[in-house]
């Protein structure tokens, strides 16, 4: 696994948050997409980011939290179950996951349980999160990129 270490700037985006198994998010990304969509916010520039608060390994499914994100710019205004937040900020190992979103629970099992230990890399308390780099929209699942943050001290 190839990583870097990066000082990432905090990302201002809106969000929605998904309570559930990880791999069930993507209903909460077509509701944030349909909202977003409505109010012009997406452009060539959004970023779209998930961001993952637990340990699927210790937490029960029904318990585990994250968010759908897509980046924004300047001061939008949020209503209901959709919310402006910082994502990022400071220093993060970034490692890029190459193909299907199926794959990602063992990218960060290497990652985190693996790579962490290894390099005697010694982890922040902040939640890792997901930058998507192409949509499987228009993307086969063996070509998606999908880039890894993890935060560290």
């Amino acid at each position: 696994m190839e990583v870097k270490i990066k000082e990432v700037a905090p990302i201002n985006v809106i969000a929605i948050r998904h309570i559930g198994a990880y791999d069930q998010i993507g209903p909460a990304f077509e509701k944030l997409y349909e909202w977003a969509g409505k109010r012009n916010l997406i452009t060539s520039n959004t970023k779209v980011i998930g961001v993952y608060y637990d340990d699927p390994d210790n937490t029960e499914v029904d318990q585990l939290r994250s968010d759908a994100c897509l980046s924004v710019t300047g001061f939008v205004k949020t209503e209901d179950d959709i919310v402006g937040k910082s994502v990022g900020g400071g220093k993060f190992a970034v490692a890029t996951h190459h193909g299907s979103y199926e794959g990602l629970k063992g990218a960060w099992d290497e990652f985190y349980g693996k790579w962490l230990t290894e390099n005697g890399v010694e982890y922040r308390e902040e939640p890792c999160f997901e930058l998507y780099l192409n949509s499987p929209h228009d993307t086969s699942p063996e070509d998606l990129l999908t880039e890894l943050y993890l935060p560290i001290k």
